[in-house]
């Protein structure tokens, strides 16, 4: 038969072995807790990468600036999306914003170019960018620290003003330097905007 202070010996260690079993799986919950917290940052939408990066200039990704057209997308040697509408508000001479993706497929290796036309012939750009091993980039990969403001002239195709005046084909304009469609050209960094310097720019 086991003594007494056996019987005790044998309680007061089983106790602490549930204690420690205890402890260890509140550390490890509270780790991926941590875990989940660099995903909330992610879910802001217009955040570029996650806790672990440090945005060296204003991002204008995080301003909610109203988009004036659809995104115009360059993939597969083909562009899709708003061209007609952007080449319009150029010509126009009005401020608005435009977004430009250039996704050359193959592999997640994205662009994202955030234009602000200024109704001068020139635009205030940003861009990002984001890599990943997969295929295709998904909507919650993170992108890298947002890229120095620049000031680029507004360079449009030959006879594209004609068109847009006249809604015709011919009508349209990208920043990824097609000859056919116009580009961005003669980019200068330049001291960062605000978000107010943007609004106050497009109202």
């Amino acid at each position: 038969m086991i003594d007494k202070r056996t019987l005790w010996v044998l309680v007061l260690g089983f106790g602490s072995l549930v204690n420690g079993c205890s402890n260890t799986t509140a550390g490890s919950d509270g780790g991926t807790g941590g875990a989940g917290g660099t995903g909330g940052t992610g879910g802001g939408g217009s955040d570029t990468g996650g806790g672990d990066v440090v945005q060296q200039h204003i991002n204008l990704y995080d301003c909610s600036l109203p988009l004036a057209c659809e995104q115009m997308v360059y993939h597969s040697d083909d562009v899709r999306g708003g061209t007609s509408c952007a080449a319009t508000q150029i010509v126009s001479g009005s401020a608005a914003v435009l977004s430009a993706l250039d996704a050359p497929g193959g592999a997640c290796n994205e662009t994202e170019m955030l234009i602000v036309v200024q109704g001068d012939g020139k635009a205030l750009v940003q861009s990002r960018h984001r890599t990943s091993s997969s295929d295709f980039c998904q909507p919650g990969d993170p992108w890298e620290a947002s890229s120095a403001h620049q000031i680029c002239d507004i360079v449009l195709a030959d006879g594209t003003e004609a068109a847009c005046q006249v809604e015709s084909g011919g009508c349209d304009w990208t920043p990824f330097g097609w000859a056919s469609k116009g580009e961005l050209a003669n980019c200068q960094d330049v001291e960062d905007r605000t978000c107010a310097d943007v609004s106050g720019l497009l109202d």
